[in-house]
């Protein structure tokens, strides 16, 4: 009897995946027969199973294009500089990233020794199996090792023997490259997240149908229990990363309300600048006021010292004009000694005159008695006493009249050079005077509108430190404003993106889940009923060969 055969014909993804001889478990053994290699053995055995390369197929498929007579011609650029630089970037991070312990630089990778090369390919290869070791040389192995991983272009073994010359070198580190990017895809592949619910399900119908074979229902409840609860939990946690999600997007909306409720920074900040500067402006306009007044003063000062050096002139020759007279005074003949003396002879000669005009009086009574008595005597008087008496009175007149002329004129003198004196003196204690008084005026001016100035200076100073620190500060918390909003709304959409890409992912693999599950359904019920069909058959024709057998 030949071996049975499967009741149903298969699905279309379990036809693909299954080449060759049927099987009870066609979902695993697809993909241990997807790694087979067809002719030599692997060189690194067991490296691409469960634990090596999964994402590479070795086998192939027949190619679709009808292949020609030459080798295939690499379309990279091989021989530019720009892509060798790439090449040598992309290896070199590689391996520092891999913990690849020999020494490798860009002048190593530029143009590398056999030592070099062969270092580089035996970590390559125990990338994809740790376990291997390679036994023969590289020139040797590192051929096969390409072709088993579908190497799509030639790599000649002269070439592997003069590695590092410059003809052949580019090709081996753009073979070099594609390894490297092929295992940088591996792990991306083995990193991915979410896992492969497709798969998971084929795993699951294969081992159900196997069971079913078997006539296993334990184990078949057990399996439908196990993927139930599998799906049930994993639903439980979208369901609650779905609601952690919307809550931090209802959080993320609310706190973009509450940012956007508030008064634009900006606005604030151009308000605020438009108040300093109005400040500024008025401060300026102090300042230049200030320092109008202040020019004022100067120009008063300036005034004053003029004044105060015309006055000092005046001074100076006031001060000449009495040292002059003092001088005439002193160079004068008539003294205080002499002033004295003439007023004793003044007062001697006024004495004299008094005497004289007494005895002018008693001469002249004489006179008239005499005259009376030259009447009676008839002397000749008039003729000759009388005119010689007469000359001698005007002869002391005259002197006498001289004299106080001469000493008025003197009185005159002295008492107008000492009022002139005591005026010149006064005059210039009074300029003395205002000149402190206006020296201490003009530095308590100078003191005020320099503290005024200097506080002005400090406070435009401060004002415009306040305007710059308001500006600054402004302007950051705008930028930390829109960085905030910026990154909330980011978040948000990707929190949004993520959240619908599962909903969608979700209800797409609950679908797929559905779609199997009912197929795998009609399936069993198909053979359910054509087992039982057949069975009845069987017991027909089982009962027909005995009521033969009992006939005969």
């Amino acid at each position: 009897m030949s071996r049975r055969q499967t009741l149903a014909p298969l699905s279309p993804s379990q036809s693909n995946v299954v080449k060759g001889g049927n099987s009870a478990a066609p979902g695993r053994c697809g993909k241990d027969a997807a790694l087979s290699v067809k002719g030599r053995k692997s060189v690194a055995p067991g490296m691409l199973g469960a634990g090596g390369m999964s994402g590479i197929t070795l086998e192939g498929r027949p190619s679709i294009v009808t292949k020609t007579t030459g080798p295939k011609q690499d379309p990279r650029p091989l021989s530019s500089k720009d892509y060798q630089n790439y090449c040598i970037k992309t290896l070199i991070h590689y391996f520092t990233t891999h913990g690849f312990s020999y020494p490798v630089s860009p002048k190593t990778l530029a143009s590398p020794t056999g030592k070099d090369f062969t270092a580089i390919v035996t970590f390559l290869i125990q990338q994809l199996d740790p376990a291997t070791r390679v036994q023969g040389k590289v020139e040797d192995e590192f051929p096969v090792f390409l072709k088993r991983l579908n190497y799509p272009y030639q790599v000649s073994k002269s070439a592997l023997f003069a590695v590092g010359a410059p003809h052949s070198w580019p090709a081996v580190l753009g073979a070099l490259t594609w390894v490297v990017e092929a295992l940088e895809y591996k792990e991306k592949g083995n990193s991915s997240q979410g896992g492969n619910h497709v798969e998971e399900m084929m795993d699951y119908v294969g081992e159900g149908y196997h069971c079913f074979m078997l006539c296993n229902d334990a184990r078949c409840q057990e399996l439908d229990r196990q993927f139930a609860e599998k799906f049930h939990k994993e639903e439980a946690e979208r369901g609650a990363r779905y609601e952690e999600l919307r809550k931090e997007n209802e959080q993320l909306e609310e706190e973009l309300a509450q940012l956007r409720s508030l008064p634009d920074p900006v606005d604030l900040a151009t308000e605020q600048n438009r108040e300093q500067t109005v400040i500024c402006e008025k401060l300026e306009l102090l300042v230049q006021q200030d320092q109008a007044l202040n020019q004022a003063a100067l120009r008063k000062l300036s005034e004053k010292k003029m004044d105060v050096q015309t006055k000092q002139e005046q001074i100076a020759a006031a001060e000449a004009e009495v040292e002059k007279l003092r001088h005439s005074v002193a160079s004068q003949p008539v003294s205080k000694a002499d002033v004295n003396r003439i007023l004793l002879e003044r007062k001697k000669l006024e004495e004299l005159v008094a005497t004289e005009a007494a005895q002018c009086e008693e001469m002249e009574r004489a006179n008239h008695e005499m005259e009376m008595q030259a009447e009676f005597c008839n002397l000749d008087l008039k003729g000759v006493v009388k005119p010689n008496l007469e000359r001698l009175r005007d002869t002391y007149l005259t002197r006498a009249k001289q004299l106080h002329q001469d000493l008025t004129a003197l009185q005159e003198a002295c008492s107008a050079r000492t009022e002139s004196t005591a005026e010149k003196k006064q005059e210039i204690a009074a300029l003395q005077a205002e000149n402190v008084k206006l020296e201490a005026q003009l530095q308590a001016t100078k003191d005020f509108y320099d503290e005024k100035c200097r506080k002005l200076t400090a406070q435009a100073d401060r004002i415009k430190a306040l305007i710059e620190e308001s500006c600054s500060e402004a302007v950051n918390r705008t930028e930390h404003m829109e960085s905030q909003i910026s990154r909330a709304q980011m978040l948000y959409e990707q929190v949004k993106r993520e959240g619908e890409g599962e909903l969608a992912k979700l209800e797409a693999d609950y679908k797929r889940a559905f779609h199997l599950m009912a197929t795998h359904k009609e399936f069993v019920a198909g053979t359910i009923s054509r087992t039982v069909a057949t069975v009845r058959q069987v017991k027909g024709e089982i009962a027909e060969l005995h009521s033969i057998s009992m006939m005969a």
